[in-house]
């Protein structure tokens, strides 16, 4: 059972997912109980993740295939960003942002 931090809700593979909110204390908890694999791609986006869950979050732009079984803390910016936009970890502090626990189950 794998354990990955997004910045998207992305479905990678057919199957049934359970997706739910958490809170910021829920989503460090769960972080710093296990082992994961980081797939933030944006470093501005790893630097304020770092920041904010009090763990150091990597920058790595990587597929991931979710197994039944697996989760994923997804850390989304609850607006749609401009085209083309590259943001600082300042910025994106400043906008409406939330966390969620994606568990595929099949």
């Amino acid at each position: 059972m794998a354990m990955y931090l997004l910045n998207s809700a992305v479905l990678t593979a057919f199957g049934r997912y359970n997706y739910s909110e958490l809170t910021l204390d829920s989503a460090k908890s769960i972080l710093s109980s296990r082992p994961f694999e980081s797939a933030i791609g944006h470093q501005p986006t790893a630097t304020l993740l770092s920041q904010l869950l009090e763990l150091n979050i990597h920058s790595q732009r990587t597929n991931i295939t979710m197994q039944p079984n697996d989760e994923a803390v997804v850390f989304r910016i609850a607006v749609r960003l401009p085209d083309y936009s590259e943001l600082s970890a300042e910025q994106i502090a400043a906008l409406p942002i939330e966390f969620g626990r994606l568990v595929r189950e099949s």
